[in-house]
């Protein structure tokens, strides 16, 4: 299915020159655009549930599938990265068009495996929730349409400890004395009611960078 892109929140390398030197930003911790093999190097085998669930590249996007419910799926980075100063950046779409039944998260775990932030995107029910450390937040904006746009979402903390959603680059919500630790990233589609076909859950250019 071809498949319409936002811009990410894109980090480039820079060589500019200045009084006779450079200055450069760091290039991203990690970064994948789904255009190589999956899982390895940069994802954990996926768990599953449910019969003929599915979470494959097709078309240079992480795409899951199912044909039954109850199903799921995640996968996660198998790389863990340092907070404070982090951001995980992720594209994501649902083919859903008539309501079809799929939700799309996007979780950052901590060092346990606990989810400490989260965003669920219900397709057919058309909602959308984010939660930071334990609260759960609901800023007045729609979720997006579940047309096979790409839709780009951000977790952040910065420096200070302080951690954000944003929604293509809109911040939405931010709470402060966020836990420090490790944070892993964690991609997943679940199916839980109604009845085929099911929405398509995609993932496209995830980007970690320090900030």
């Amino acid at each position: 299915m071809s498949k319409i892109r936002v811009p990410l929140f894109v980090l480039l390398v820079l060589a500019v020159p200045a009084c006779g030197s450079n200055l450069s930003v760091p290039a991203p911790l990690l970064t994948d655009t789904f255009s190589g093999t999956f899982p390895a190097p940069n994802w954990t085998t996926p768990a599953t549930t449910g019969t003929g669930t599915t979470t494959q590249i097709t078309g240079g996007v992480l795409a899951f599938t199912a044909t039954v419910q109850p199903s799921s799926s995640t996968t996660s980075t198998v790389a863990s990265f340092n907070n404070p100063g982090v951001s995980f950046q992720v594209q994501a779409a649902a083919t859903g068009a008539g309501a079809k039944p799929g939700i799309a998260t996007i979780e950052i775990l901590d060092h346990t495996s606990a989810v400490v932030a989260s965003v669920s995107w219900d397709a057919g029910a058309g909602t959308i929730a984010y939660s930071i450390a334990g609260s759960l937040l609901t800023p007045a904006v729609a979720p997006p349409p579940a047309d096979g746009t790409f839709t780009a979402f951000r977790f952040s903390v910065d420096s200070m400890g302080t951690a954000s959603w944003s929604h293509n680059n809109v911040l939405l919500a931010t709470k402060a004395s966020f836990p420090a630790g490790l944070l892993t990233l964690r991609l997943g589609a679940t199916w839980s009611s109604g009845a085929a076909p099911f929405a398509e859950i995609d993932f496209d250019n995830v980007t970690v960078t320090n900030p």
